[in-house]
Parts: C-alpha cells; sequence; structure tokens
C-alpha cells in the first residue's frame, strides 16, 4: 500500500511540474477593445476579429507578432466583419454583416469576394482548404424574424454545390 501511496504522488508531482511550465500571454489589438481569435495556424497566422473604439466588431491578421485588419477600406472594415478561418496560402474566410444580411467573404491575394447564397438570408463562411473549397451555411427567415431553415455548402470556383445529410428533405429557399 505505501508503494502505491508514493507511486501516486510521484506521478502527481511531475503532473504538477509539467502543468506549471506553461507561459499565457494577452494578444491585444493596440487600437481596439477586445480582440477574439477563431483560430491559428502553422504559418504563424491567427484569425478573428477586434472591436474598435464605437463597438463595432472587424476582421483581423494576426502574423508575428503584427496586427493586420482584413481589408479595412472594403466593407469588412465599415461593418462587422469576423474572420474565422484561413489556409495556408493565406486565403481568410468568414462574414461580414451589414443592416440587411450576412454575407460570407473570401479574401485572396488582397481580393475581396462577397458569398450570397443564391436566395439565402444570410451565408456564412465557415472554413476553406489549401484546394480553395470552402464550406459554411446559410439560413432563411421568413418575415417575421423566425428561422425556417438552415443547410450547409460548399463553394468553389464560383459555384455553390448544397451539402445535405441524406436522410434530410431537400428544401431550396
Amino acid at each position: 500500500m505505501k508503494k502505491l501511496a508514493l507511486l501516486a504522488a510521484v506521478l502527481f508531482a511531475s503532473v504538477t511540474f509539467a502543468y506549471a511550465q506553461y507561459t499565457y500571454c494577452s494578444i491585444d489589438y493596440p487600437a481596439g477593445f477586445g480582440t477574439r481569435l477563431k483560430g491559428i495556424y502553422d504559418n504563424s497566422q491567427m484569425i478573428g476579429s477586434y472591436v474598435d473604439q464605437y463597438g463595432n466588431e472587424h476582421a483581423l491578421l494576426v502574423q508575428n507578432g503584427k496586427f493586420i485588419p482584413l481589408a479595412p477600406n472594403t466593407i469588412l472594415g465599415t461593418e462587422y466583419s469576423v474572420g474565422y478561418k484561413s489556409n495556408d496560402r493565406g486565403d481568410v474566410v468568414g462574414w461580414v454583416c451589414d443592416d440587411i444580411a450576412c454575407h460570407g467573404f473570401l479574401l485572396s491575394k488582397g481580393v475581396l469576394t462577397i458569398l450570397d447564397y443564391p436566395g439565402a438570408s444570410d451565408t456564412y463562411a465557415a472554413s476553406i482548404n489549401e484546394f480553395g473549397t470552402i464550406v459554411g451555411y446559410w439560413d432563411l427567415y421568413d418575415a417575421q424574424g423566425d428561422l425556417l431553415y438552415e443547410q450547409g455548402f460548399t463553394y468553389k470556383k464560383g459555384n455553390f454545390t448544397e451539402l445535405t445529410y441524406p436522410a434530410q428533405e431537400i428544401r431550396s429557399p
């Protein structure tokens, strides 16, 4: 019994020392009032958003310790926007919301492409792979603002494809 207690004490002590080796740091956009990161990638990039002095949220890239607002002279810098994921090529996807709807976006090599699933109320781009295929979801609301439908999609080279679980009824907007 003494050996078991000694083994437990040694294991507990080694776990405690291993845990104590972590270092935490705060990541705060210098001109903002809140930084929210959604992902970290092998190429030293972090994607997310920051809140500006007026309480508006904007898409943000953090790379090598530098804070880079994404396309600040576009709708991403004037409306609510969130960078959500990127790939190793530096393409970033997310969404931007104006007074009417939310729209997915792709920012690739400085070119901003707005993604709106045909007939949807809102479109959200959630991830992108190395081949440039984007996945996300769209939703449809009625005139009273009640959610009627939500569905996944892929987007590649200008074309949307609806993703439907095999047993699910397909309804298009």
